[in-house]
């Protein structure tokens, strides 16, 4: 069980105290995986909502091997829809709609003042980390990148399988240089599953391959790795 003192941890129990049910975003981060950590020692997980927007119609086997790992360890059930500006949908009206449908009275996102100019400016404004207006609470506010390293490591946070691979964050798409990732660092079966559903992964795929400097800087050396399968 984690040690909750501290000034870092007063935003996520203001929260908690706020009362009511809570929809939780879940992406498949470092930070989400910190604020479940977090919130469930602070109110029971199973009263509340969970909900996933995917990039894909139908997600990748290893996004959905964590999100499922993540369900087992809290007993929640995440709802995975569609991200909303992929279907011509904006953000605020789709959470919205999430509350409404699933008698939410706060929406709950892990976003961090440290993350850019734009972000410390958005959350700077709420003295508890709580938008009372809109109805969206930020539990890792006044976290920075390092805290949340600390915290991951003191205790034992299970995360995506990007980071066991040395990666700095998860893939949240995997267009440009992240399609050599996905192929030669994640897997085959995962690499086939995101070409089905956008066949440009597979275009930027070859531009980048047969890129030596691109290859060379990603892989070093070597060059192109065998896909993990």
């Amino acid at each position: 069980m984690a040690n909750l003192n501290g000034k870092l941890f007063n935003e996520a129990k203001a929260i908690a105290n706020f009362g009511g049910r809570l929809a939780f975003a879940v992406s498949l981060g470092k930070d989400t995986a910190c604020m479940l950590h977090i919130m469930n020692q602070l109110t029971d997980l199973k009263r509340h909502y969970f909900f996933h927007w995917s990039m894909y119609p139908k997600m990748l086997p290893y996004q959905s091997r964590y999100l499922s790992q993540i369900e087992r360890m809290y007993g929640i059930k995440v709802d995975v829809s569609i991200w909303p500006e992929l279907i011509k949908k904006k953000q605020a009206p789709a959470v919205t709609e999430i509350m409404e449908a699933n008698r939410c009275d706060l929406a709950l996102f892990a976003y961090r003042m440290d993350e850019s100019l734009q972000r410390r400016g958005m959350l700077k404004r709420f003295d508890d980390g709580i938008d009372y207006v809109r109805k969206w609470a930020y539990p890792l506010r006044s976290f920075t990148a390092k805290s949340i390293r600390g915290y991951v490591t003191a205790n034992k946070v299970p995360l995506n399988v990007e980071y066991s691979l040395g990666f700095k964050h998860d893939l949240l798409t995997h267009r440009g240089k992240n399609a050599l990732l996905l192929r030669h660092a994640i897997s085959e079966a995962d690499y086939q599953a995101a070409v089905a559903q956008d066949p440009n992964v597979e275009i930027d795929y070859v531009r980048f391959a047969n890129c030596p400097e691109i290859v060379k800087e990603i892989f070093g050396e070597k060059g192109l790795p065998k896909g993990r399968v």
